[in-house]
């Protein structure tokens, strides 16, 4: 956890140096809400509960033409079936990810990338109990912000993100791929 905290502490340190005092008073805010499509990384996750739709938001936060950062909460939740007895099971994965973004202005499509650190939080409950979790991951995410109108744009994304967890005797990784579409408002 302390190396993921002072990774994050780097990344914002790093930004720092990028702008300067009238920069951050002209700076851009971001206000997106977000829907993907998301695929697990671990094979034994995508067995009991296969892939499906995350919901999120967004928060950006732009200081110069190209170096902002970013805040991002995410919502999954899934019903599957336990692999041995065939009961069911819930899971809940709602991840919350912070870090650096890039930007790229160009005329009405801006491509960028984010880094930065995620904190996971897992919650997974059926006939033999109920398992909670948080850990600390990664995740990056690169895309195309497509002005569409006034303060209104789209964001067409795709992420990768990881997270190890241990919830009983087996590790699992939270994170995966993510392909989706944004639609949010720039201030």
């Amino acid at each position: 956890m302390k190396k993921y905290f002072n990774i994050f502490i780097v990344i914002v340190v790093f930004a720092g140096w990028g702008f300067s005092w009238s920069e951050v008073r002209a700076a851009t805010i971001r206000v997106e809400i977000k829907g993907a499509y998301f695929k697990p990384s671990d094979e034994a996750f995508r067995d009991i509960y296969g892939q499906g739709q995350t919901y999120g938001a967004e928060l950006g936060f732009k200081f110069n033409k190209f170096m902002g950062l970013w805040l991002s909460a995410d919502s999954f939740s899934k019903k599957g079936k336990m692999t041995f007895t065939q009961e069911e099971t819930t899971l809940k994965i709602m991840p919350i990810s912070a870090g650096l973004s890039l930007e790229m202005p160009l005329s009405f499509i801006s491509p960028y990338a984010h880094l930065g650190v995620g904190y996971f939080h897992y919650e997974e409950s059926n006939i033999l109990g109920q398992v909670k979790k948080n850990n600390f991951g990664y995740a990056g995410q690169i895309g195309l912000l497509i002005k569409a109108f006034g303060p209104l744009y789209l964001d067409l994304f795709g992420q990768y993100s990881s997270c190890k967890v241990k919830p009983l005797e087996l590790e699992a990784n939270l994170g995966g791929l993510k392909a989706g579409l944004g639609l949010g408002l720039q201030f």
